[in-house]
């Protein structure tokens, strides 16, 4: 029977079902420690990195400490013999568990997937890398070992495992309309917007597009000034926030569909990491972005994943 809380890293129980590691009692819980100040960090997927010029925070430390045991082919039992097939086993194991979470592939395939499971379908999850990990403590009689896996978040926050969709219409043109979101304790800046509005939705004149910001007044504007950025009839500008970049597609859900991302959008206030953070507001759990449109009864749907420190 599974334990909770728990984790996995890169998709492996650090409870083996197997029995060959195991979570410490009492280091079940979400830590989380102040890290270095990053200046980028990879973004999973994608090729390229981050920058953390204007990032809302700095990157965490998680410290996971497991007790490695000299458990064999056979499933929770500990290998016959002396401390040397002991001894062996548990090397055998530190080696299966570096290799299953990508250790080695670290460094082309960038961050891993870190989850704090609270119960069997409730987790949050982190990107991160392992840095460092401690000299194995083993035990006297070699049937055990300690061993303590370091791991660098360099967002330095924990998301949910699904977004939340929140859908609006602005009724009236060129006013900015305020939209209550989702948020969790931390600026979530991993989000979609797509915006319709019918032929020439979005004028190419600057101040007379689409776009949307938060209450700090930082987000963006749909194209660039002097051209043309304008929606077909039927069709949806999908904004991927990350990228700076938007594709045209025919659902504005389907976040996948809209390839390649050719249209390009402007800032509105400083320009940060992400063309929109999404601000938690003084409302616990709510957060507020502000969106306009230079036609009536323009529609908008925002993608937001839940963060947490």
């Amino acid at each position: 029977m599974a334990v909770y809380p728990t984790y996995k890293v890169a998709g492996v129980d650090m409870d083996d079902p197997s029995g060959r590691w195991e979570l410490v009692d009492g280091t079940r819980v979400l830590p989380s420690f102040p890290g270095r100040k990053v200046v980028n960090w990879d973004l999973p997927g994608m090729v390229g990195n981050q920058s953390a010029a204007y990032a809302p925070g700095e990157s965490a430390t998680v410290a996971i400490k497991l007790r490695i045991n000299a458990v064999g082919a056979v499933a929770n039992t500990i290998v016959s013999g002396g401390s040397y097939e002991r001894l062996k086993a548990l090397r055998d194991n530190i080696d299966l568990l570096f290799y299953s979470i990508g250790l080695a592939r670290q460094g082309y395939e960038g961050l891993v997937a870190i989850r704090h499971y609270a119960s069997g379908l409730d987790y949050r999850q982190a990107n991160g890398r392992m840095v460092s990990s401690t000299e194995p403590e083993f035990d006297a009689f070699s049937d055990h070992a300690y061993l303590t896996l370091m791991f660098d978040i360099p967002a330095g926050v924990w998301g949910s495992p699904s977004f939340d969709v929140t859908k609006a219409t602005l009724p009236v043109a060129n006013k900015g309309y305020k939209i209550k979101i989702p948020t969790g304790t931390a600026p979530s800046v991993e989000n979609w917007v797509s915006f319709t509005g019918g032929p020439n939705a979005l004028d190419s004149k600057w101040g007379q597009r689409m776009g949307v910001k938060n209450q700090a007044g930082v987000g963006f504007k749909l194209g660039v000034q002097g051209k043309s950025a304008v929606v077909p009839a039927g069709k949806w500008a999908m904004v991927n926030t990350l990228q700076w970049k938007y594709g045209i597609g025919t659902n504005g859900t389907a976040w996948g569909t809209p390839k390649p991302f050719t249209g390009l959008i402007e800032p509105e206030g400083r320009p940060t990491g992400s063309a929109l953070t999404i601000l938690p507001g003084t409302e616990r759990g709510y957060g507020y972005v502000w969106a306009w449109a230079p036609t009536a009864n323009a529609q908008i749907i925002i993608r937001s994943r839940k963060m947490w420190y």
